[in-house]
């Protein structure tokens, strides 16, 4: 068992955590991310909404998600006892974006950890927090 001494911890480095520390980072503030698998690891596609990209922008990794290619996504359908929903992204009632990524998370969650080791966020993969 090892102590880390930091400002902030954070409990596992999806997505969401990951844009904690990139924006707790840009502004100063020493973090630690603890991620009990080791990446890249295999987790389901991820259909993202149009307001995230305002987070990823925030915290620092929208160059490294965009050099990365992934298919830019308008719009979304659902379908459920054969009635279908249609979601246009450019139909909003506000500025924003009007598109997002349909990424592979594999391929996505590691982008985002290397960019925020890159900003000097120390990530300790295959790691537990135990108190």
């Amino acid at each position: 068992m090892r102590k880390v001494k930091t400002d902030v911890m954070i409990i596992g480095a999806g997505p969401s955590g990951m844009v904690a520390a990139g924006f707790l980072r840009k502004n100063g503030v020493n973090v630690t991310v603890i991620e009990k698998s080791k990446f890249p690891r295999f987790i389901i596609g991820e259909s993202l909404i149009p307001k995230c990209m305002d987070n990823f922008e925030e915290a620092g990794y929208l160059p490294a998600l965009e050099k990365a290619g992934f298919q830019k996504k308008y719009g979304a359908r659902f379908i459920r006892d054969g009635k279908i929903a249609n979601f246009d992204f450019s139909k909003k009632h506000g500025e924003g974006w009007n598109w997002t990524w349909q990424v592979p998370r594999a391929d996505f969650d590691k982008i985002l950890t290397d960019e925020a080791e890159k900003m000097g966020v120390d990530i300790h993969f295959e790691s537990s927090v135990l108190n």
